[in-house]
């Protein structure tokens, strides 16, 4: 969503300047300071290259926010659900689907009928097109 950028409701002023930083390329990183030879590696895990999709989205320090943020998409989904789908056991959440030997645990799997529903969620860095179909690719592969 992207409701903060026009009214900032629900919006703290400390994240408001991170998202239009982050947006413009402007958040003070190591990678990208201009001019000197410094230590480009990050500073909360001492990865090489401090960038911007590193920090939010590879950086191992804030891999719980990132949990969080796929939990909270996962149960506005739960949450849509009609409570047909939800009670009788027809809906599980984070765990292996029944009688299939894999080990994988899709995110939400929901039985209907005769037919299954699978949905596995993800969230990605960049904005676009592509980035959207790479990350349906290997979501499909998996």
């Amino acid at each position: 969503s992207s409701f903060f950028m026009y009214s900032g409701t629900l919006t703290r002023f400390a994240e408001w300047r991170f998202v239009h930083r982050a947006r413009l390329g402007l958040v003070p990183l190591h990678a990208h300071y201009y001019g000197r030879a410094a230590n480009k590696s990050c500073r909360r895990c001492t990865y090489a290259m401090e960038t911007l999709p590193h920090v939010l989205i590879h950086c191992r320090i804030h891999s719980a926010a990132q949990q969080n943020r796929h939990n909270a998409i996962l149960g506005r989904i739960v949450r849509a659900l009609p409570e047909a789908d939800k009670s009788g056991g027809n809906t599980r959440v984070n765990r292996r689907v029944p009688g299939v030997s894999s080990t994988q645990r899709p995110d939400l799997v929901v039985f209907r009928g005769d037919s299954v529903i699978i949905v596995d969620v993800t969230v990605v860095f960049e904005n676009g097109i592509r980035a959207f179909e790479s990350a349906s690719e290997e979501k499909v592969a998996k």
